[in-house]
């Protein structure tokens, strides 16, 4: 190739490369802004912690408003998961110790839930005004 062909072939590739950095770099930022969002809602509702031990959830029993959340957090030993009886509630993946999961209860009624892990360990939320 001559000389002028290969500059060509330099400058498209770092046409190309500088593209592709400024999209990643506009991606992180769209997911920071996002992030925020998320933090700033988590923030604004009025979350009650249910702390999660190896032996059962405490407290057991919840009762909440409409629109409120609960934090769920590991501080057991072991895995553990939130699995509601009635199965149109969705639940938190497995919880490792240390990890947490929150879920808004805009609808009132009674949750009952289980450990996914371990479904002996049960506990309720009752969301009511």
């Amino acid at each position: 190739m001559k000389p002028k062909a290969w500059i060509a072939v330099i400058v498209i590739f770092l046409i190309i490369v500088v593209f592709l950095s400024m999209a990643f770099i506009q991606r992180a930022n769209d997911n920071t802004y996002h992030e925020d969002k998320i933090n700033y809602f988590l923030n604004e509702i009025k979350t009650t912690s249910i702390d999660i031990k190896d032996y059962g959830f405490f407290p057991k029993i919840v009762t909440i408003n409409p629109g409120d959340g609960v934090f769920w957090e590991n501080n057991g030993l072991k895995n553990q998961g939130i699995s509601f009886d009635d199965y149109n509630e969705t639940g938190s993946d497995i919880l490792i110790p240390g990890m947490n999961y929150t879920k808004v209860f805009m609808s009132e009624g009674i949750y009952d839930y289980h450990s996914s892990t371990y479904p002996y360990l049960i506990g309720k939320i009752i969301v009511k005004k």
